[in-house]
């Protein structure tokens, strides 16, 4: 939950009330089902997608830190920030970051994917010496 209380959902949800917009208006603009709006809000999906959950911060003007923190995917303010930094820095065109992302949902820790972030640099650095 959130600083405040509030699941995921909820504050999705009153931030989409906020604007104005149906379910179908908010799903059909962050290109998801109005099943997948439904189940967010409902808490049948507590915990929805990093890369998401910035797509709907971004598009509904929350605070993606309380977001992540309302999807617990940070225990502490401070570590919902830097959540939140590294899913607005995320580029899914990139395939270093393609691949950190990957060896992440294979449960390994944040100092794991800082290391295999940092190998990946280097070897794009000594690329680009050549």
């Amino acid at each position: 939950m959130g600083s405040d209380g509030a699941t995921v959902g909820e504050l999705i949800r009153a931030a989409r009330l906020d604007k104005g917009w149906t379910q179908e208006e908010l799903s059909d603009r962050l290109g998801m089902s109005q099943e997948w709006a439904s189940k967010v809000e409902t808490g049948g999906i507590a915990a929805p997608r990093a890369a998401t959950l910035g797509r709907v911060a971004k598009l509904l003007g929350i605070d993606l830190a309380d977001l992540v923190l309302s999807a617990n995917l940070a225990t502490s303010r401070a570590s919902a920030e830097r959540v939140a930094r590294n899913i607005e820095s995320y580029d899914p065109s990139d395939p270093a970051e393609r691949l950190c992302l990957m060896v992440r949902r294979r449960g390994l820790t944040e100092e794991d994917f800082v290391a295999v972030r940092s190998l990946l640099a280097a070897i794009d650095a000594g690329k680009e010496k050549r």
